[in-house]
């Protein structure tokens, strides 16, 4: 791991965590962390979702044998079926680094194939992990040289499925973290307002840039998230690397809440007696 890479993610997270690039830069860096919250950026208190239980319930859970439903795509969205499990839609445009993040999320199990050809998946994968949580893998978007075809299929099935979905809890919009939010990005925010679903963002690929590079992205990408209906936005904006394997745990800590909220909801266990946390396959 590079020293920048540990810097952005050191334990001490905020100022302190990025103390000896002071010398460097007038500003220091303090949003060059895991998670910041959107309401109160300077914020550095433990979420709830970040206690101890929370995190042996998250390597439980992303651990867990995972049952893949049928492919739906745009013209058999209308069969998909409810199963009564919370689901997490992810999307983000092509060459986000999507199926990667899918698969350091379940300790690097590859469950999540990349496609040969940018921007050419147009269907919709769904991922159970038992019955706690559901993970829907959505195509990527915005690849140049998709045929128009195409794009007004991955239209179709996103409408539908935002439109349909009825256990659906958070969508999880990939933003790649050298290029930062563009206006295809911004057009999915939009759609989800006007369906009433609720974003979360993720940046990728973060161990490509630099302490004080990363700070002022999260500081756009927070005023940017600001403008939102606050009730439609998850109020932590997330900064992981798959391939570095940072920040993934944070975010399957906030990923399980949503299930061990719906089962403590349902008056259901959490782990099971002799369930133990996953290892990783990395």
């Amino acid at each position: 791991m590079s020293s920048r890479a540990e810097c952005v993610f050191s334990p001490a997270a905020g100022a302190a965590g990025c103390r000896h690039f002071s010398t460097r830069y007038t500003t220091t860096p303090y949003l060059a962390r895991p998670y910041v919250n959107v309401f109160n950026p300077k914020d550095t208190t433990q979420p709830a979702w970040m206690s101890d239980q929370q995190k042996e319930y998250s390597k439980v859970l992303f651990g867990k044998p995972i049952a893949a439903h049928p492919v739906l795509v745009a013209q058999t969205i209308h069969n998909l079926p409810d199963t009564g499990i919370p689901q997490v839609a992810v999307v983000g445009k092509s060459n986000v680094g999507k199926s990667s993040l899918i698969n350091a999320l379940m300790h690097g199990k590859e469950i999540a194939r990349t496609s040969g050809t940018p921007g050419r998946t147009r269907h919709l994968f769904t991922f159970d992990l038992s019955d706690h949580l559901s993970l829907v893998d959505l195509p990527g978007y915005g690849f140049a040289k998709v045929p128009k075809e195409i794009k007004n299929d991955w239209a179709v099935l996103m409408e539908e499925y935002f439109t349909r979905a009825k256990r659906l809890e958070r969508v999880v919009c990939l933003i790649e973290s050298t290029r930062g939010p563009e206006e295809l990005d911004e057009r999915l925010w939009d759609m989800l307002q006007e369906k009433g679903r609720r974003l979360m963002l993720v940046l990728t690929k973060v161990d490509l840039l630099k302490p004080m590079d990363l700070h002022s992205l999260m500081m756009r990408v927070v005023v940017a998230l600001q403008q939102l209906p606050p009730e439609l936005v998850w109020p932590f904006v997330h900064a992981v690397s798959a391939r570095e394997h940072l920040g993934v745990a944070e975010l399957r800590c906030s990923l399980s809440a949503i299930a061990s909220d719906h089962r403590r909801a349902a008056g259901r266990q959490l782990v099971k007696k002799g369930e133990t946390p996953a290892r990783t396959h990395r």
